[in-house]
């Protein structure tokens, strides 16, 4: 089982359209082709997908004992017991989500680092908000799985 152990995350900010640096960035994606590459994509995607439900143990199976998040609010320590909590808590839901640019990386042979742009559709405090950020997550192969 790849359990997720930490997140990162940069708001980006607003771009003007155009130019050919920005052009490159958008036309560049990745091809998922590994085995490992697609599985980590698909348990990112599980990850998100039980935000999006506020599935609690999905995401408390996904994460693992220990965690660090760093969002706009700063750095925060979450396990598995404290992530579900966080899904509950009201005020906030995301509605829709969608993935691009994603680069994997595996460091070590029971370590992967999933990186990617991420587009958000959020309900928070009953206001529409859409972000544009960056993400990224690392798993670390727990229990030979």
């Amino acid at each position: 089982m790849w359990a997720r152990t930490a997140r990162s995350r940069a708001r980006l900010r607003p771009r003007p359209a155009g130019g050919e640096a920005y052009r490159r960035r958008v036309e560049k994606r990745v091809l998922l082709t590994t085995t490992i590459e697609q599985d980590l994509l698909r348990l990112e995607r599980a990850f998100w997908d039980s935000i999006v439900s506020k599935d609690s143990a999905v995401a408390s199976r996904l994460t693992a004992e220990r965690s660090l998040v760093t969002d706009a609010q700063g750095v925060t320590e979450v396990s598995r017991q404290t992530i579900g909590p966080m899904l509950q808590a009201g005020g906030w839901t995301l509605k829709r989500y969608e993935f691009s640019d994603v680069t994997v990386l595996t460091p070590a042979a029971d370590t992967v680092v999933i990186a990617h742009h991420v587009h958000e559709e959020l309900e928070v405090d009953g206001q529409a908000l859409t972000l544009e950020a960056n993400d990224a997550s690392t798993r670390v192969r727990q229990g030979g799985n």
